[in-house]
């Protein structure tokens, strides 16, 4: 698969993404999506932007920081502060469970952490099945989507890493980061 199961230090299992030029796979027409759940649905981001994908850890709180950062997370000596995607979708938010990953994504340049409640698996689609996204679909507002596809009788909405925050957010974000 599209993911490398690594054991490391501390018995934590680390998701590390190979991307597909990695693997000699030819790319032109094809784009490979990381699929995860965030409430009920199921929505998709493309693989080339996401860096890795790991277990859930504590997020550390920071007082006074904006609504949408839950906090920050040590990942190898390095400060990534982390977004509830639950949160940015409006929905409530719930307590961890096994199954929650953290995606590590940039925006901007810099790391950035985006809780899921789950990471599902790799879809391989072709670009022209790739549609734009209507302009307000399930409440979200579609300035955060790339796209959307069909898998089977399911539709899939891909999030735009680089778009899940505002412009003034991506400011605020900046205080917070590390490049």
């Amino acid at each position: 698969g599209a993911y490398q199961r690594n054991r490391k230090a501390q018995g934590r299992d680390v998701y590390t993404v190979r991307h597909a030029e990695d693997a000699g796979v030819k790319m032109s027409n094809e784009v490979q999506l990381a699929c995860f759940k965030v409430g009920e649905e199921r929505y998709a981001a493309d693989i080339m932007l996401i860096k890795e994908i790991i277990l859930y850890r504590k997020v550390t709180h920071i007082q006074k920081a904006p609504e949408f950062i839950e906090g920050i997370i040590n990942l190898r000596e390095r400060v990534i502060p982390v977004i509830n995607m639950r949160k940015r979708l409006g929905l409530h938010a719930t307590e961890p469970t096994a199954a929650t990953r953290i995606i590590i994504t940039k925006v901007e340049g810099k790391s950035v952490g985006v809780i899921v409640d789950s990471v599902l698996n790799v879809l391989r689609v072709g670009k022209g099945d790739i549609q734009p996204p209507p302009r307000i679909i399930r409440g979200i507002e579609s300035e955060y989507l790339s796209g959307i596809v069909r898998d089977g009788e399911e539709l899939i909405l891909i999030f735009d890493m680089e778009r899940v925050l505002t412009s003034t957010e991506k400011v605020r974000l900046g205080e917070f980061s590390e490049p």
